[in-house]
């Protein structure tokens, strides 16, 4: 069957909306990243360990679909993942500071398409702009095949888990989010 122009991009779409079963091959990551206009979409969680989930892959968009008014993945760290960017198309500014929560302190740095950088665990970051990035979370941070359209599906659902942990420590410190 042969799909020219829209129908080609919808059955793209309807494709990589669903996640992987099986390790996804870099063209078919790229593909599933282009595609994607939420905010999270969980591509892959790697769940045939011996030692458990050890990666997750996950595409996002800010300032796409829904979500096109949004300009940040938010200040933010993660105590216990690691986390690997590839940003694949648009541009942004990253903000990282290793040492405390205070944006102004941050280092920043100009990103676009083939930027690729690690947040290693604990480092306070952001990117600012309108982008489309694979993420490699290292170990896996969120549910599998997570999905929020929109940055505030994600952060209602954060909430969500934060009262249903409530006794738990929470791996995120979140800032400026209520």
């Amino acid at each position: 069957m042969s799909f020219t122009g829209n129908e080609r991009e919808c059955a793209t779409r309807r494709r990589y909306r669903e996640p992987f079963t099986r390790s996804p091959l870099p063209d078919e990551l790229d593909a599933a990243v282009h595609a994607n206009d939420a905010y999270r979409a969980t591509l892959y969680t790697d769940t045939r360990s011996p030692l458990g989930a050890r990666t997750q892959q996950v595409a996002m968009a800010i300032g796409y679909g829904r979500d096109a008014g949004t300009r940040s993945i938010g200040w933010e760290r993660h105590v216990a993942t690691t986390q690997y960017f590839a940003l694949v198309e648009g541009s942004g500014t990253l903000y990282t500071n290793v040492d405390s929560s205070d944006v102004q302190c941050a280092t920043t740095r100009a990103v676009g398409p083939g930027s690729k950088w690690i947040v290693p665990a604990g480092t306070y970051h952001d990117v600012v702009g309108r982008f489309k990035a694979l993420i490699i979370y290292f170990p896996p941070k969120h549910v599998v095949n997570t999905y929020h359209e929109t940055r505030y599906d994600a952060e209602r659902a954060m909430r969500a888990e934060a009262v249903d942990a409530a006794s738990d420590d929470d791996d995120d410190d979140v800032l400026g989010h209520e």
